[in-house]
């Protein structure tokens, strides 16, 4: 299996060229940015689809969609490859090096490296979470009784939505902010280099600091400036029965 890292510098079907088959698993087939121009998927590329969103099987553009349990799918999958150790068919083929991709690295590097790299703030965070909690991203409406909401924002997205954070304190709702910072427009600085038009003025966004706003607003929150520290607020955060915002610088240099 290869890792496929997207840049919205070319359309996605763009960096499927040369692959015969691709898995999709619990995602859209697929989100595209309106008015980028590109094919959904290169002539002759088969995709397999896994989800257990109804919505998101019916309305793929390509594909042919399993309804069901992501793990589910995967364990039986395994199962089935496994069973077919030995067929003639299963004999690996020759592997066209100009489309392996590479993989991200290890999640846990024997060297800690500062500020983290998107990669490790984020498995520190999957070590923990519990298993009915519900993640979203930029969501106003995924919530339940009883079940803790996670909800990652960037440092630049959530001055978009700040109020919200004084809306859940007087609602008490049970909410984790996960606001990682990067300093940057990012996303926008990827347009401007898809326009070319790079160099754009006003993306560098020095100086937010998420975690004095929300406390403002009358949330507890917190700066974790490495893995351990992040484990640590968000363990606590798990614990807390209401709000809490937990910001973490990611570097720029390892970003993934």
């Amino acid at each position: 299996m290869y890792y496929i890292k997207a840049c919205c510098q070319l359309p996605l079907s763009a960096k499927l060229n040369g692959f015969d088959l691709v898995l999709v698993v619990g995602t859209e087939v697929w989100r595209y940015y309106p008015y980028v121009p590109g094919n959904t998927s290169p002539p002759g590329l088969e995709f397999l689809h896994i989800t257990n969103d109804p919505h998101d099987a019916a309305t793929a553009l390509v594909s042919d969609s399993l309804l069901s349990d992501a793990r589910l799918a995967l364990e039986g999958l395994y199962q089935l490859l496994h069973s077919l150790e030995g067929h003639p068919m299963f004999e690996p083929k020759a592997v066209n090096q100009n489309f392996v991709a590479t993989l991200p690295g290890d999640p846990t590097p024997s060297v800690e490296i500062l500020p983290m790299m998107a990669l490790h703030a984020w498995t520190a965070v999957v070590q923990l979470r519990p298993k009915n909690a519900i993640f979203v991203q930029e969501s106003p409406s995924n919530s339940q009784d009883l079940v803790k909401t996670v909800l990652a924002i960037g440092d630049g997205s959530l001055h978009y939505s700040v109020q919200s954070i004084y809306t859940v304190v007087m609602h008490k709702v049970k909410l984790v902010y996960l606001v990682p910072v990067n300093d940057e427009y990012a996303i926008l600085k990827e347009f401007a280099i898809l326009e070319q038009t790079p160099n754009v003025p006003a993306l560098d966004l020095p100086g937010l600091n998420a975690m004095a706003i929300a406390k403002a607003y009358g949330c507890p929150a917190f700066r974790a400036e490495n893995a351990l520290d992040l484990k640590k607020c968000f363990e606590e955060a798990l614990l807390v029965d209401g709000l809490y915002l937990i910001e973490f610088l990611i570097n720029l240099t390892y970003n993934l």
